[in-house]
């Protein structure tokens, strides 16, 4: 899906955003369904290991849908509206829901799958390195003005993962030195644009943009 997403030409948007959203939500009514199914009654941090990486990958590709459809960043609480799943006929209902439905009354109950902030966080971690491809890809096919936009964007989102500091572990931390990397390339494939975008081809530039920045230890987060 992010592949396609990433490829689209402007003639193509309808229809693969409507293949991309099909797909979302066979995911949430295959894996993601049988996932919540599995926790009910569980604890749900015992198993959050086993499920977390996937979890941060389907938030990287909603929000990465979202964001080529509407412009804007679904939050957490968008994606759990998804996630709410009614009680089958053939599903055994859990006890405490059938012990709160009175006698004579059977609205569907309902599970839901929920998602961490910290698996929200990191999946919108790797949607910025999405973003960032988006850029090059967007100077490749000419067009020169989506790299400030996405930069505005992923600048408000790089001050916002700065903001939690060193609170929520390593994992965040790995995440906000590669989001760093993704502003850094944006930023100078805005000033290449400025000031030499007038005399080189994009084709071109995008391959400029391409070059890997040299590794650091760590970023420049003061």
């Amino acid at each position: 899906n992010s592949f396609l997403l990433l490829l689209f030409r402007k003639e193509d948007k309808d229809m693969i955003l409507a293949e991309a959203d099909h797909k979302i939500q066979e995911l949430n009514a295959s894996a993601l369904r049988e996932i919540a199914m599995e926790l009910r009654g569980q604890s749900y941090y015992l198993y959050l290991r086993a499920f977390s990486p996937g979890v941060q990958e389907y938030v990287e590709a909603v929000t990465f849908f979202h964001y080529i459809k509407d412009g804007h960043l679904v939050t957490l609480d968008e994606i759990h509206k998804a996630l709410v799943f009614e009680e089958q006929p053939e599903e055994p209902e859990s006890d405490a829901a059938a012990e709160s439905t009175p006698a004579g009354e059977n609205p569907p109950a309902t599970f839901s799958l929920e998602i961490t902030p910290l698996d929200y966080m990191l999946g919108v971690g790797d949607l910025t390195g999405e973003l960032m491809r988006k850029c090059i890809n967007a100077v490749g096919q000419g067009n020169l003005e989506e790299p400030f936009v996405l930069c505005c964007f992923l600048r408000d989102v790089y001050a916002a993962f700065l903001a939690l500091g060193n609170t929520a572990g390593r994992d965040m931390n790995r995440k906000v030195w590669t989001l760093f990397q993704s502003v850094r390339k944006v930023e100078n494939a805005c000033y290449t644009i400025k000031v030499r975008g007038s005399e080189i081809p994009s084709h071109m530039l995008a391959d400029m943009f391409n070059t890997a920045y040299p590794e650091k230890e760590s970023p420049d987060c003061g």
